[in-house]
């Protein structure tokens, strides 16, 4: 059995109350497999501070002694809190902190840690204060880790429940600090946890074959052998393998509904989140097949999802917008291919199947647009207006650790290199898509995949050709895409669809099941229909709107409001209160909460709109901050007016 070490850390002006917590703890110590560690074991000569830091990278719990002292050394502050902090967010060790005096330590980054509070005893009886401190920490880590080993760290309740947002019925395999494995059954709250090998044969030969992916040159009867690579880096041992095969055949999808798996990504676990799962094989017989594919299985969706679980993003429109934009360098070759790219997904907007073209109606695709510079294509996107979807080709190359992308001027011979940070500024806040689509060429799929990796935190969705395909090829999957989004699928399961029907049209059949990778934090859903036609009342010309608290979940007002000549002809909704209320000018299609930052509909900041002074007047100051919790660690109490609280003085105003 591994030991589990304790860490104490404290301030040498404490080394009285620091002896009398040692003094208290270590007797229960004995005969346990915990051993605590404290400076005063480093041996005269030796390197202090190298020792400090390797225990407390090796700590499994770490103690903090928090005082006025403690709280102003900068030794304490920048080596063992920072790091103590980092730790406990990451999830990697238990941090227990322990108020020696009335030290502002609410004030710091220990706020939202449960602290041990001993402060007011310690002044009457210091060696009970300790020795009930020293109950309290033995107490946490006996259900923090009973005495196994250290690299365990289980799932709370809260994050079960948000990973089960996912989907009720998906199975989902959540990776925490590429190093923890957590199977999720469907349709329940049961877990089994495992653990990921850091290093070993199926990492090196699943790096090896990713580059080949990568380069195009990886044959078709190795993607098998890419697949069973990655399945065996996702479920490393026999008991992981079996509890997934388990799992999957009591799950087995019926009546036509297909079963998701969901494999979830935490920040730390972002180099595992970019391997090309949608090739992942799962050796499970049917008949004469010793396994299949993910990818092939009509009624399987792989979903990819990274840090925030169990949210969901529907956007509505009346037409989908589809912005096609290309940047060609001056390498004629592969400029050439670019333009071809793009031409060939544009040509799409005509769909060639007579089931889509009723859909199509609902898709406006803008392009191929060629831009030279950052510059011209900021100003494009100004002023047009907002794009739902990005599909942007062009070349991509990675220095030193960071992808960029390329605008280039070929007549000029120059390139402008742009980081994904910079990409993502040439969209206004009000201008930003929901999906980007990043369509590389043949040499440069490595380096857009990898960017999109990082766009993802500033974008709903972000898709990333991921394998070297044809030009029709990438037409095929891109023109399916936007049906699929169109008709209202989810993202994940549009992409799956999208790149099975490119499947059946190339003659790489297994390349293409993962021609693409699909990031995204939120279940992304596009809603788009025509607008319905306004209700028009007697010859006043009213046009009658819903008020924008009928998406609150809380309030789900169903009054329409009437709005003349551009303005809401009441200041509050007569129902709810909402408001002051004002038509937005950017969409022109929602009534606007001026209370609210932006219009519910197409995102525009109500700060940006024009309203007379006397509207403006009506909108409530922000509320105060509420005074902190009395006990640490608990949830902040907000106070302040609803939405549906009056913000009216006349007695008997309707609500």
């Amino acid at each position: 059995m591994d030991e589990t070490l304790l860490f104490l850390s404290y301030a040498h002006k404490d080394d009285k109350l620091k002896k009398g917590f040692v003094d208290a703890i270590n007797p229960a110590l004995k005969g346990k497999n915990w051993r605590l560690w404290q400076d005063g074991e480093i041996m005269p000569g030796a390197n202090w501070d190298d020792h400090i830091r390797k225990n407390l990278a090796d700590a499994d719990v770490i103690i903090l002694l928090v005082s006025t002292d403690f709280l102003n050394s900068e030794q304490v502050l920048e080596t063992e809190l920072k790091a103590s902090l980092e730790r406990h967010k990451n999830g990697t060790a238990l941090v227990i902190p322990i108020i020696l005096d009335g030290c502002l330590w609410e004030e710091t980054e220990l706020q939202g840690i449960q602290p041990v509070v001993i402060n007011e005893k310690i002044k009457k009886d210091s060696k009970g204060a300790l020795q009930d401190a020293a109950r309290k920490v033995l107490d946490s880590v006996k259900v923090y880790k009973p005495g196994a080993g250290k690299t365990s760290v289980a799932l709370k309740p809260e994050e079960i429940n948000e990973l089960r947002q996912l989907g009720p019925d998906a199975i989902v395999v959540a990776v925490r600090n590429k190093k923890d494995l957590f199977l999720l059954q469907p349709k329940s709250g049961d877990v089994s946890q495992h653990q990921l090998a850091a290093t070993g044969l199926p990492q090196k030969v699943l790096a090896i074959l990713q580059r080949l992916l990568l380069k195009g040159d990886l044959e078709e009867d190795d993607c098998r052998v890419l697949g069973e690579a990655l399945f065996s880096r996702i479920f490393p041992d026999t008991a992981a393998q079996n509890a997934f095969i388990k799992t999957y055949q009591n799950n087995l999808p019926a009546d036509g509904k297909p079963l998701k798996i969901v494999l979830h990504f935490d920040d730390a676990s972002n180099d595992l989140a970019g391997l090309p799962w949608e090739y992942l094989w799962l050796p499970l017989p049917e008949g004469a097949q010793e396994g299949f594919f993910i990818g092939e299985k009509e009624n399987l969706v792989l979903t990819r999802r990274l840090s925030s679980a169990g949210k969901e993003k529907k956007v509505q429109a009346d037409k989908l917008r589809i912005l096609v934009a290309y940047s060609r360098p001056q390498i004629q070759e592969v400029g050439k291919r670019i333009e071809e790219d793009a031409r060939s997904v544009f040509s799409r907007s005509q769909p060639r199947h007579e089931a889509d073209k009723k859909l199509w109606e609902n898709i406006k695709i803008v392009g191929p647009q060629e831009f030279t510079t950052k510059t011209a294509f900021e100003e494009f996107i100004k002023k047009e207006n907002p794009f739902h979807i990005v599909h942007f080709i062009g070349k991509g190359k990675t220095e030193q650790g960071s992808s960029l992308i390329a605008f280039c001027d070929p007549a000029a011979k120059k390139e402008e290199w742009l980081a994904s940070e910079a990409f993502v500024k040439c969209f206004p806040d009000d201008k930003k898509p929901n999906l980007i689509l990043l369509h590389p060429p043949p040499d440069s799929c490595r380096s857009l995949r990898d960017m999109a990796l990082n766009l993802v935190t500033s974008v709903d969705g972000v898709l990333a050709i991921q394998t070297p395909v044809k030009s029709e090829e990438a037409a095929d999957f891109s023109e399916k895409l936007y049906t699929a989004l169109a008709s209202g699928e989810y993202l994940d399961e549009a992409v799956t669809h999208a790149a099975r029907f490119a499947a059946t049209k190339s003659a790489s059949r297994l390349r293409m099941y993962g021609i693409s990778a699909s990031f995204s934090r939120a279940t992304l859903k596009m809603e788009v229909a025509k607008p319905a036609a306004p209700v028009l009342s007697g010859d006043e010309n009213f046009v009658f709107m819903e008020c924008p608290n009928l998406a609150e979940p809380s309030i789900l007002c169903k009054q329409l409001l009437p709005v003349k000549g551009g303005r809401v002809v009441w200041t509050f909704c007569k129902k709810c209160d909402a408001g002051p209320l004002w038509f937005c000018p950017n969409c022109q299609k929602a009534v606007v909460n001026l209370s609210e930052k932006r219009c519910l509909h197409c995102g525009y900041e109500t700060a940006k709109m024009v309203v007379p002074d006397d509207i403006r007047q009506l909108i409530p100051a922000p509320a105060m901050q509420p005074a902190k919790p009395a006990g640490p660690g608990t949830m902040t109490d907000r106070s302040g007016h609803n939405p549906q609280e009056s913000r009216r003085a006349e007695p008997g105003a309707p609500k």
